[in-house]
C-alpha cells in the first residue's frame, strides 16, 4: 500500500535538518508519522535500533495506546513527514481497510523483528558471560599455580 496516497496534496509537511528529533523515547504522543523524505533513526534507551525511509510510517502506537512513546526517533538526512492524529488515523482505519491491514502487518513484522532481535541479544550474552567465566576458571588456575604467600607479599610493592 502507498501511503502517500493517503495524505492529500494538501498535507503540511513538517522538515527537519540531520541530528533533529522528531520525538523523544518517553514522551507521550498524540500522532503517527509519514516519512515523505529522507531518512531517520530509531533509538531505544540511547541505541540505534532501526532506520525508516520513504515511505514510511511510525510513531503509530501513540494513536493506538495512550503509553509513552517507546523510542527517540531522529532525522539522520534532511526530512519532510506529515502528521496524523488520532482522530484521521481512525478515519483512514474506517474508511480504508486495506490501511488497517497495512498497519497490522507492518506491526506484526516489527514484533517478528523484535523476536529474532532478541533471541540473537541472548545467545550473544550467553556466549558472553561464557566467555568471562573461562577467563574466570583461568585466572583461578594461575593463582593456585602461584607459590603460596601471604596477600601481603602478593600486595607489597617491590
Amino acid at each position: 500500500m502507498r501511503l502517500d496516497t493517503l495524505l492529500p496534496q494538501s498535507e503540511p509537511c513538517v522538515s527537519l535538518k540531520p541530528g533533529q528529533t522528531i520525538f523523544k523515547e518517553g514522551d507521550l504522543g498524540d500522532y503517527t508519522v509519514v516519512l515523505v523524505d529522507g531518512c531517520v533513526e530509531v533509538h531505544v534507551q540511547n541505541r540505534i535500533v532501526g532506520a525508516f525511509e520513504p515511505i514510511e510510517i511510525f510513531g503509530e502506537m501513540a494513536v493506538i495506546d495512550p503509553g509513552p512513546r517507546s523510542a527517540t526517533v531522529v532525522a539522520k538526512t534532511n526530512c519532510r513527514f506529515a502528521r496524523i492524529n488520532k482522530s484521521r488515523f481512525l478515519l483512514l482505519v474506517q474508511n480504508k481497510p486495506e490501511f488497517a491491514l497495512h498497519i497490522m502487518q507492518m506491526l506484526v513484522e516489527r514484533m517478528r523483528w523484535m523476536d529474532s532481535s532478541a533471541t540473537t541479544m541472548n545467545a550473544d550474552h550467553k556466549q558472553e558471560v561464557e566467555k568471562l567465566h573461562q577467563e574466570i576458571r583461568e585466572l583461578r588456575a594461575q593463582l593456585a599455580a602461584l607459590p603460596d604467600r601471604s596477600i601481603e607479599e602478593v600486595a607489597a610493592p617491590a
